[in-house]
């Protein structure tokens, strides 16, 4: 949606995957991938970047630890820390929502179709009912099954709420409260 931006940021001071060289020495730089809605680029490492006939943008990793480094496996291109940033008081994506859903977290996140961005996943506990702009009672467990290009399109406000999550077998990601319009939901 307009006014979304998706960053890497490896110079973020205690970000969880900070580091001023990526796992092939290459140096890091702060890099937008997505600016006020609009896709600017992505990221790669040598090989991929040799592959395409640019320079690496610093983003080699090597999985293996929690926290994605490891001195064996191949390095594969990854963010850092993957940032979204908002200016939106929290309290007033609620108090601006009319019937909606409060999600404090997602379960089970899987690629439906990759290619067409098609995801499912559940979402199993901290769920709320708000409505007229008040935050009413807990809800039962959901189900989304979404397309990740329609959700980013579908997104009306960015809090400024940012907080440090690391995902199970992924990157470092700081992001705050996100509203998204339309989403359909099936109850577990």
């Amino acid at each position: 949606g307009e006014g979304f931006d998706l960053m890497d940021d490896p110079h973020m001071p205690n970000g969880l995957g900070s580091k001023s060289f990526d796992d092939e020495g290459v140096p890091t730089k702060p890099t937008h991938y997505i600016r006020n809605g609009v896709f600017e680029k992505t990221y790669s490492d040598l090989y991929n970047a040799y592959k395409e006939n640019t320079a690496s943008s610093g983003n080699a990793s090597r999985p293996g630890s929690p926290l994605g480094r490891s001195s064996n496996p191949i390095p594969v291109s990854a963010p850092h820390n993957l940032t979204i940033r908002g200016n939106v008081k929290r309290d007033d994506i609620i108090k601006d929502t009319k019937n909606g859903l409060l999600v404090s977290r997602l379960w089970y996140t899987y690629p439906v179709n990759p290619i067409r961005g098609d995801f499912s996943c559940t979402a199993r506990s901290g769920i709320w009912i708000i409505t007229d702009g008040q935050i009413k009672a807990p809800a039962k467990s959901v189900r989304i099954i979404h397309n990740l290009p329609r959700l980013l399109q579908q997104i009306s406000a960015v809090a400024d709420n940012e907080r440090a999550v690391l995902p199970w077998a992924s990157m470092p990601v700081t992001a705050p409260t996100i509203r998204c319009d339309g989403v359909t939901i099936n109850l577990i």
